[in-house]
Parts: C-alpha cells; structure tokens; sequence
C-alpha cells in the first residue's frame, strides 16, 4: 500500500452566487494499492471522493499532479524502487540512486541530489542519468557552475527563494481541452448566426418589427 500526495486545481462554487463558479488549488493525501498505473487510480478512483470530504465548495477537478508516492510497508517499498521514476518522493531517489545508478568512478553517486532542491528537477536529473548516463555526466559538467550558483542565491536570499517545485513538470494531467482557434470566415459565420438567432427572438418577443431589420442583415 502507498500513500499518494496530489495536488492541482479544482472548480468551486464562489459562494456569492449560486451560478458562479472559480478556480482553486487543492492538495491532498489518500492511500493507493499500487503504483502501477498510478495516475489512472488517483483520477478515477481517489481524487473524487478525497476532493469533496475536503472541500465543500468542490464541483470537479480540472488537473491533477502527483507530487509523492510513499510505501507503507517492505514490500511496498521494493515495489516503488522498481517503479517509475516519476512517481517517487525525494527520499526514493535518493534510495535509487545508490541502489540502482552506477557511481562514477571517484566512488560518488551518479547524481548529486543536493543540486537539486527541487523535486521533479531531480527527477528528470534521476531520469536522465537512467535512460544516458555518460549524456547526463556531460551535461552536468556544463551545468554545474549555474547549478551551484543557484543554491548559492538561494542561501543568500531565502526570502526570494523556495524550493516549492514546480507543477508544471510532475506526472500530471489537464481535463480540459484545448480550445479551437477559428478561422476568420468560421468566426464571421458564427457572429452572422449569433446576430441573426438574437434578431428573430427580438421579433418573437415583440421587441422588433420585420420591418426594422437592417437589409444587410443577411449579407453577414
């Protein structure tokens, strides 16, 4: 069994009107039997539930990201050790990078987390050195002077730095779809048939003549 920690953004009913509806920020926590297929239980079957127990407001969920998978027990463990890597906490990292990545020949590890206060920059970092180590010990090298001048800026200046990760690179998911660019013919179609629906119910209405429409009406 593992603990799973996600968050993400949710729409809720405002609370001033009943029609009104916004966008909030969630995080929680509930227990999955595996990490296979991680993502897809966390949607279908815990974050529904958890979301509405937590927040009243709660409509539906609009993304979902999955910032922790923790074991709680042995065999859990060895499982997320095998699992991928885009699942697993800071603490599985490193555990993965002592077990499982070849240490450089100095004896040190493949990767040094401590560059890396951000978790999912580990994990790519993790990743990287997984799928092309020789690849990512160049990269590194070239890299290392702004890494290290980072943790630098970040000690001097922590009011100005977090090490809140960034969502945007977690294993995660948006529902919603992309919206359609129209084209310019298909938008002047759409707002001659918008125009010409509003005119006909002015005249159902009895709020407009026949006689008052514009004989280019038709033209759009």
């Amino acid at each position: 069994m593992f603990r799973v920690k996600v968050t993400g953004t949710y729409i809720a009913r405002s609370g001033i009107m009943d029609k009104e509806k916004i966008k909030k920020t969630y995080e929680i926590e509930g227990n999955i039997p595996t990490t296979k297929a991680a993502l897809s239980i966390v949607k279908n079957k815990l974050l529904a539930p958890a979301l509405a127990k937590k927040y009243p407001d709660y409509v539906t969920f609009l993304t979902y990201h999955i910032v922790e998978i923790i074991p709680l027990d042995e065999a859990s463990r060895i499982e997320l050790s095998k699992s991928e890597i885009t699942f697993m906490g800071r603490e599985s990292l490193v555990r993965y990078i002592k077990e499982q990545l070849p240490h450089n020949e100095d004896g040190t590890p493949a990767v040094l987390a401590e560059y890396y206060p951000d978790l999912f920059k580990l994990r790519e970092a993790v990743q990287h050195a997984k799928e092309d180590l020789k690849g990512y010990q160049k990269q590194f090298a070239l890299r290392e002077p702004d890494l290290r001048l980072d943790l630098e800026m970040a000690a001097c200046n922590p009011d100005l730095y977090s090490e809140s990760p960034s969502i945007s690179l977690a294993a995660s998911i948006t529902t919603l779809a992309p919206k359609k660019i129209l084209t310019p013919a298909k938008l002047a179609k759409q707002t001659g048939d918008r125009l010409l629906g509003l005119t006909a119910d002015q005249i159902r209405d009895g709020e407009m003549a026949p006689a008052d429409l514009d004989p280019g009406i038709n033209d759009l």
